[in-house]
């Protein structure tokens, strides 16, 4: 996997037109969200719990964060499906345009 990274400045970032800015800002805070969710869930059934009792509780803590998780990834899914076909659809339309010479 190669990882890109871009540095964006407070001006650069104020450059950009107003609707890609939000959406840049939005995917990334769904990024941020959805990583801290699943690093939760992660951490609460790290280790072996030390009692019934204890395990009840990380299972219960899992599930509730579970229930964040899968409503946050539910609410984005839409967002990032419709990025990714608008993009898919400017490609092709771009190939087609080459290959017909429009």
């Amino acid at each position: 996997m190669e990882l890109h990274r871009i540095t964006l400045t407070k001006s650069q970032l104020a450059a950009l037109p107003p609707a890609e800015r939000s959406l840049l800002l939005l995917l990334g805070h769904a990024s941020n969200e959805i990583n801290v969710l699943s690093k939760l869930i992660l951490m609460v059934r790290k280790d072996a719990p030390p009692s019934r009792i204890a395990e009840k509780v990380e299972a219960g803590q899992a599930c509730v964060l579970l229930r964040v998780l899968v409503g946050q990834l539910h609410v984005y899914f839409p967002i990032v499906t419709s990025i990714v076909l608008s993009v898919v659809l400017t490609l092709i339309l771009r190939l087609f345009g080459r290959l017909f010479g429009r």
